[in-house]
Formats: structure tokens, sequence, C-alpha cells
């Protein structure tokens, strides 16, 4: 114990625990750290350190997750998959009632119901479940103020407010990064196609959120059309952001320079940062649909508590991690001018590292709108795994009156070595909508089809696609296209063919202009010639290597998927198992039948 706590000590500075000194003494570019010191290790290196410290912290997060066991047994009188997790799990499936046929799994045309006087809702298997009740003020539409922007556009408002509602449903909004952009056997750069793997899986389902990398709209890549695929079908929109360092230009897992300290003002890496910010602000600011600016949840520094990227743990200081959190915000929002940004905090496996996710580096109440996780494990640990991480991380997300979400998560280095066909079921629905606090996750997003060798979405023939089917049919689940979701949009007057009044200037009674207003807003901002559509799989094989630019370098993501915890790109295909240029044809598009 003496010997861990001296080596996280450099300069009369201990990491991950601020002292009055530490928090009064100015950073500036030139100080010098244990992190800098640090910067030649290797990420096997640095995930080997921060494990043996963890393994220090278990009687506490023992502690952590006694609370959350005893709120579960507070609200239902049993210990969740106190039987063992499978029979448990199976048993409660077996016994829920049917899903009623007319209003389903909590869902009401009434509006959010937060005001009322009970702290519990019903839950469809007859337990109940704590109620989130949010802190967030209101406008004078009734519509929900995010915390990090009290200029919000409309439809931002309207978005939070939807989510406010389906929190307190058990049902949850699936996820898919890149759906509309590359899948097992399709790389769709111009989205011209109509491909997504969601679709080809289940004949004519999409995701009701789909996400993207920010990082790519800074090496040259557009995606204003497949946003404006997504959020034409009734998907949210959601931005993470594997950012370069600042400094040196190199990968989100290059330490090199104290990049963390080094994007403040004053800092060497500060003129590339706010270069960044510039461009990636003004493509959110771009994205319009119908005269609306579409919301974005936005991910930033995410996985704070794992030790691969620049602003992780092991590379960086929270106090550090926090000014720059809020710095970042500040320049979107005040700079750049960006107001349809909600804003989710998700550090990595949560329930390992509770008090260091939401408590030492804690942005604050203020620069956060969704309380969030990221959790990746091993196949024979991810249910108990993500079962820990949703009730913790739930738990305090009620006490705060915040929406809660996934940010990411799956089998670590993708679900194509799983052979139970009722992963998606049994090993992840069920564990999640069966709980009661779990129950308050509204979107649980999965990582993007690599190759037929790497991927989180399984297609016909893969060991579990039978389960996704299941779940995409089950009133567990919400699509995009599924009606309870569609009339809350319809409800708050936000997302495609809504009713809303327009969050910019007034629009033109002149159809003309309209028409032209529309056009303009969903037009790409690059030079893609009108013969983009010819471009073969082949020639964007030869570009790519199947698929998207790899942010990391082979070995860097090779050592940091031996951790099992590590959720970022993987190793570059080789030409053998990259995507072949057969891209499976999209079915036509038909919504959920739930």
């Amino acid at each position: 114990m003496v010997a861990e706590t001296d080596s996280m000590a450099s300069g009369g500075r201990t990491y991950g625990a601020l002292s009055a000194e530490d928090e009064a003494a100015p950073l500036t570019p030139e100080s010098q750290s244990m992190r800098d010191s640090r910067a030649e290790d290797s990420v096997v290196e640095r995930v080997q350190r921060q494990r043996r410290r963890y393994s220090m912290m278990q009687f506490a997060v023992a502690g952590v997750g006694a609370l959350a066991v005893a709120g579960t047994v507070a609200y239902t009188g049993t210990v969740a998959g106190g039987k063992g997790g499978a029979v448990a799990l199976d048993e409660s499936a077996a016994q829920a009632p049917a899903p009623p046929t007319g209003k389903a799994r909590g869902f009401d045309d009434t509006g959010s119901g937060t005001d009322d006087a009970t702290d519990v809702v019903s839950m469809d298997n007859g337990k109940v479940a704590p109620k989130l009740v949010p802190s967030y003020e209101k406008d004078e539409e009734g519509l929900y103020i995010p915390s990090t922007d009290p200029n919000a556009t409309r439809a931002t408002k309207a978005l939070l407010t939807a989510l406010v509602d389906v929190a307190n449903t058990d049902s949850i909004m699936f996820g898919h990064e890149n759906t509309n952009i590359e899948g097992q056997w399709f790389w769709d750069e111009y989205g011209n196609e109509g491909h997504s793997d969601v679709t080809n899986a289940t004949g004519g389902g999409f995701p009701s959120v789909v996400g993207y990398n920010a990082e790519q709209i800074l090496t040259g890549q557009n995606w204003t059309t497949q946003v404006h695929e997504a959020y034409a079908r009734g998907s949210v929109v959601t931005f993470f952001w594997s950012a370069s360092n600042p400094v040196n230009g190199g990968s989100s897992l290059n330490c090199h320079g104290h990049p963390m300290k080094n994007l403040l003002p004053g800092g060497t890496g500060n003129g590339n940062w706010t270069k960044d910010l510039d461009k990636i602000g003004a493509f959110f600011k771009g994205l319009k649909y119908q005269g609306d600016h579409i919301p974005i949840i936005f991910r930033i520094f995410h996985e704070c508590t794992g030790s691969w990227y620049w602003w992780g743990e092991e590379c960086s200081h929270s106090g550090e991690y926090i000014e720059a959190w809020k710095y970042t915000q500040w320049y979107l929002r005040e700079v750049v001018g960006v107001h349809n940004l909600l804003y989710i905090y998700a550090p990595s496996k949560p329930s390992d590292t509770f008090y260091d996710s939401y408590d030492v580096w804690w942005p604050g109440d203020d620069a956060v709108d969704i309380v969030g996780f990221d959790r990746y494990s091993k196949y024979t640990l991810y249910p108990t795994n993500i079962l820990k991480d949703c009730q913790n991380v739930s738990s305090l997300a009620i006490t705060k009156g915040k929406v809660v979400a996934l940010g990411e998560t799956g089998i670590a280095d993708g679900i194509q070595g799983v052979t139970n066909s009722s992963w998606f079921m049994h090993d992840f629905v069920n564990i999640l909508m069966n709980d009661p606090l779990c129950s308050k996750l509204t979107y649980a997003l999965t990582f993007a089809n690599e190759s037929p060798n790497r991927y989180w979405v399984p297609l016909k023939g893969n060991p579990t696609h039978k389960g996704f089917i299941e779940f995409y049919q089950s009133d567990l689940s919400i699509f995009a296209g599924d009606t309870r979701w569609t009339s809350l949009m319809k409800m708050y007057g936000f997302g495609p063919r809504s009713s809303a009044t327009t969050d910019d200037a007034p629009i033109s009674d002149d159809p003309n202009l309209q028409a032209a207003d529309d056009q303009a807003a969903q037009a790409p901002d690059d030079d893609i010639g009108t013969d983009a559509s010819d471009v073969d799989d082949a020639a964007a094989i030869a570009l790519g290597n199947g698929g998207l630019p790899q942010d990391d370098d082979t070995a860097a993501a090779l050592a940091a998927e031996a951790a099992d915890d590590f959720n970022g790109p993987g190793p570059a295909t080789s030409s053998s198992t990259s995507k072949q240029g057969q891209a499976m044809p999209p079915s036509p598009f038909n919504t959920p039948s739930h």
C-alpha cells in the first residue's frame, strides 16, 4: 500500500486526490508531472498499474455494491438475480405478464409524469422501480432545460424531456455505432446506399440511437448525409470523440506533452484544440433537418477512468480533466455558438472505479446533462459486470435527478465468439430491464460492425442472430419507428415531420425559400461530386482498408485489448479479413410491430 501510494506521487502532488495546495496551484504549460514521465509506458504497463491500484479498492467497491443491492431490495423485496442470475432471470421473464395491447410498458400519451406525488413506477414484471424525478429546470412550455446550456435549442430540450419519459419505463432504446457507414460486408462512405446491419439483420429495422466519431470530421470525413438519414428515420444522434493529442498530433493513446493541461489557454496545444473545436462546432451547427438544428448527444473525454486515452487516469489529472471538460463546453457554447448539444459523462467500468468516476473526476452537476458509463467485458463476466454497473450508476442518476444511459457497451472485441443464441435476451436486455434500478437506462449503444470477424450486431447465420431478432421484437427494446418513441417525438414536437416551431429565426412563408432552406440544411459541406454514388465498394476498401481508418496503431490496440475492458478501435484488419466489397442490399424499411 505504501509503495503504491508513493509511486503515484510526484513533486508533492498525489494523483487522484487533490490537496488544498494542488487546487490552488496554477497549471502551466511548463509544469512537469508524473504523467509526462510515464508517457513512454506501454498501454499494458498502464493497465497493469491501474489494476494493482483498483485491487486495493475492492472493499470500498463492495460497500457501494451493497448499497445498490439494498436499494433494489427496498423497491422489490428481493435481491436482483438472487437465485444466481440465470435461473432468476428466466423465472422473471416467464412470470412477467403479457405486454399490454394499449399503452405498452409504462408509456402513455400524457407527457412526462414526473410532477405527481408518487416516487415509484410499476414495471410490467410486477415489480416497482424508483422514479426518475428530474432536477432540470423547465422552460415556459414545460420542456426540460439542459444543465449545460440555458439557451439550448427547442429540439434539444424536447429530446431531453422525451428521454426522461423513457427513463420511467422498463424499455430501452438500442443504439449502434456507424450503423449506416460500415457493416460486416459493406462500407458506405457517402451515405447514399441506405445500408445498415441492423436493417439487414431484422429485415427492416433501424437503431433508435446512432453513433458517430467526431474525430473523423477532422480527418476529412463528412457524415452529414448519414446523420440526416438517421434523424429522418426517428433516431437519436450521438457523437463520441477519439481526439488526437493536441500537442503533437498523435493518436488518442498518445500521452506525450501532457495534452490535458496544454489544451487549456496558454498551453502549447491550445491553438490546435480550439481549431478542432471550431471545425467540429461548425459541423454540429450545420446539422439541420426541416429547419431545426438536429440535437446531438456529445460524449467527450469518455472512459476517463481507463488507462488508454491521453485524457484518462494514467495520463491526466482529475483537476485538469474537469477544467478541460468545462473549457471545451464553454468554447463550443460561447465562442462557436453551438446550442444543440446534450453532454453525457461516461467513465469506464464504473462499479470497479465508482469513487474515482463520480466524485474525483465528476465534472460537476452543471456540466453534465446525462449520467453515463461505458462497459466492455469478456462473455463470461459481462452479465455480472453490467448489472453491478447499471445498479450503481442508475442509483446515482436518480439521486442527481438526471437521465442515465449506457454510452457504449458489448463483449470485448466483438460478439462473434459468443455461441449462446439467446445472448441478447438472456444476458443483456433481461438483466437490464427486469432490474428496478437498471430499468432507468434510456439507451444502450453497441460499437460498429467492422468486419465479419469483429462485430456487435449479428447477421442471419451468426450464432447470436436468433436472440437479436427476439430482442428486436420484444417490448423491452425500442428501435427507430417504434410507435412509443414516435409518439414522444410528436408530443414534444421534435424529430422528422414534427409540427414544432423552429429553433431558428422565422422561416419565410415563400415555399421556394422554404425548399431552399431545407435543401441547404441537408446538403453536405464538402465537394462530393454527383458521381459519388458510383464509387464502388472495392474503391472504398482501397481508401480505408475495408472500413474506417484506425485511430490507434495496431500494437497499442492489441495491448489495450489484452486488458479485456478496453473498447477503443481494434487493430487494422488484414486484407484477408477486411470487407470483401459484397454489400448486402438493405431490406425495405418496416417499423417494428410494437
